[in-house]
């Protein structure tokens, strides 16, 4: 899978740009403020997900318009495929192959991607929500299954919300709660497993690029902290019991405080947790294996190669992290954002490109 072409029009700082990357390592270097963000940002919209850096549709729009276009033409089961996606301050709609215009969010696992940015320390030193959004965002491209039992499991969980705040409004809340329970049960089961099975392959493999990357003896466990799995939940009927038996704490606070919305993972460096113990150039090499894993797993399920996109990543790494990260980034189609292409050792082998004012030239 790779990028051929990616037309931006009106997007954030950029009036019109068109990026023509190569298979292999494109970098893409200029000053603070100039677009570079604003560049794979755009493209990291073409996977279906949100923004990485705003929650509103409306900021993508260059200021002073009323909407935006992106245009890009990918290669993937040996054909090229088009996305067109237009962005207003209602949102996001698409268009696939020429076809009818659906939401946005329907694209998720046609084109497939992987970011690492600074921000992506969160995922040891943030919350739970931070590792959440790590799995799904994996997970939803390359199993179609997770993506739709992940749905319907957030559309219902959200309705059991309503009603557990309006529980003592509404006659038969404990029935309706049942009929909830149970759907919610179901999905779990299938929610919990592909986790499970994702994060046991995440374990083995981060630990790996860890050894390699760090060279410094430390040892790299990644676990999957699961109510449903703790529990030892694997049919609906135990799930049930649980459920009720949590039901009486649920509507004093108002929410659920049971199943694959309270899951998380910890991360220890030599058996103590990473968020507490280890300095930021260790929870920063834990992510960079974090993050390596993600793109290796999602090729073993896929067969196809998922396009990386590191913002601004190379310049929180001492020189010899950086080499193995461009090593270890070989035969993938890579998108890197700098601000000197100095920071890329032997650039002349890369693809580079100078982007000023949201104006992009290839050098």
């Amino acid at each position: 899978m790779y990028l051929i072409s990616h037309k931006v029009n009106k997007f954030r700082n950029i009036e019109i740009c068109d990026f023509y990357p190569e298979k292999g390592v494109n970098i893409v270097f200029g000053k603070n403020g100039q677009g570079k963000t604003n560049l794979l940002e755009s493209v990291y919209l073409l996977c279906g997900a949100r923004s990485f850096r705003t929650k509103c549709d409306a900021d993508l729009i260059k200021y002073g318009e009323t909407d935006s276009l992106l245009r890009s033409a990918f290669f993937l089961s040996g054909r090229e495929q088009k996305i067109d996606i237009f962005i207003s301050k209602n949102g996001r709609e698409a268009q696939l192959n020429g076809g009818s215009k659906m939401k946005a969010s329907f694209l998720t696992g046609k084109f497939c991607c992987v970011l690492f940015s600074p921000e992506h320390l969160m995922l040891i030193k943030g919350g739970p929500v931070e590792r959440r959004k790590f799995l799904d965002t994996a997970l939803c491209q390359i199993s179609v299954r997770y993506l739709s039992e992940l749905r319907k499991y957030l559309r219902v969980l959200k309705q059991k919300n309503v009603l557990l705040k309006e529980y003592y409004k509404v006659p038969d809340g404990d029935h309706i709660l049942d009929v909830l329970d149970f759907q919610l049960i179901e999905y779990s089961l299938v929610i919990t497993e592909i986790r499970r099975e994702f994060c046991e392959v995440l374990k083995k493999l981060s630990k790996e690029y860890y050894d390699l990357i760090s060279g410094e003896g430390e040892e790299l466990s990644v676990c999957f902290n699961s109510s449903i799995w703790k529990d030892k939940i694997v049919e609906c009927s135990s799930g049930m019991d649980v459920m009720r038996k949590s039901r009486e704490l649920d509507i004093k606070r108002g929410y659920s405080g049971f199943g694959p919305h309270r899951d998380d993972l910890t991360v220890f460096l030599d058996k103590k947790d990473a968020r507490l113990f280890a300095s930021q150039g260790q929870q920063r090499t834990a992510v960079l294996s974090m993050k390596m894993s993600e793109a290796q797993i999602m090729e073993n399920y896929l067969r196809e190669k998922p396009v990386l996109l590191l913002d601004d990543v190379l310049s929180e790494l001492d020189l010899s992290r950086r080499e193995y990260l461009l090593k270890s980034i070989e035969g993938f189609q890579s998108i890197i954002t700098v601000c000197d292409a100095s920071t890329v050792s032997n650039n002349s082998i890369y693809s580079v490109f100078e982007i000023e004012e949201g104006n992009l030239i290839k050098n």
